[in-house]
């Protein structure tokens, strides 16, 4: 007899669990106040949709920027190519020889505001 009262219990509980939190997990339920509410997975499918719309924006943007050159970073080290590759064809160049000795040129970028300096074919320093 006891054993009979303990499955009805196990069976009782087990309903209840289906009924409250298992119908939901997979799917949409309905809560007491009758909004639809989803389920964890639905939440997370809809979260990573939502991340990779907003990751897809970002990087359209960044290439606008790139594109125009606003966004664009030079730094030392890089070859002309690189250059003009980021910031396009620069509006001026001057040639001369560094103090050094070393060949020097100038490119002087007006829409951007920049100034980047070559010696010996690599960026020495961008103004």
């Amino acid at each position: 007899m006891s054993r009979l009262i303990l499955l009805v219990i196990v069976l009782a509980a087990g309903f209840w669990l289906y009924k409250n939190s298992a119908g939901g997990l997979f799917g949409s339920r309905s809560t007491s106040t009758g909004v639809e509410a989803s389920a964890p997975l639905d939440r997370a499918r809809a979260a990573a949709k939502k991340a990779n719309e907003s990751q897809l924006e970002a990087d359209r943007i960044g290439h606008e920027d790139v594109s125009t050159g606003a966004g664009a970073q030079s730094h030392e080290n890089m070859t002309p190519s690189d250059v003009r590759g980021l910031l396009g064809p620069p509006d001026e160049i001057t040639t001369g020889i560094s103090e050094t000795g070393v060949p020097r040129e100038i490119w002087l970028y007006k829409s951007v505001g920049k100034k980047v300096i070559f010696q010996n074919g690599f960026v020495y320093s961008v103004e």
